[in-house]
């Protein structure tokens, strides 16, 4: 039984997401990272999609998190401080 299975009745993906790079942490590091992730990705596209967000469909996975970030869709952290100590995503217009 995976830590994530729990999420299967939210998101099936996610759930086999999680599953993937909990079982290939020791043996394939690699393709648990690359898993890893999949999972945020995926997740990120939920929170969006469950915000009411409008995304375009091929938005990648930074202008997500910035959308979200923008609108306020996502809880702030419980420890102020520490969103304090985080830097800021970088904006593409300025790079």
């Amino acid at each position: 039984m995976s830590n994530f299975s729990h999420l299967s009745e939210y998101d099936a993906g996610l759930a086999a997401l999680g599953a993937f790079a909990e079982r290939y942490f020791v043996d394939d590091a690699n393709t648990a990272l690359i898993k890893t992730r999949q999972f945020a990705e995926r997740l990120s596209a939920i929170v969006a999609d469950r915000a009411g967000l409008e995304v375009p469909e091929h938005s990648d996975f930074v202008d997500i998190l910035r959308r979200i970030r923008a609108d306020s869709a996502a809880p702030q952290p419980l420890n102020p401080n520490a969103a304090a100590a985080k830097p800021p995503l970088a904006d593409k217009s300025t790079a």
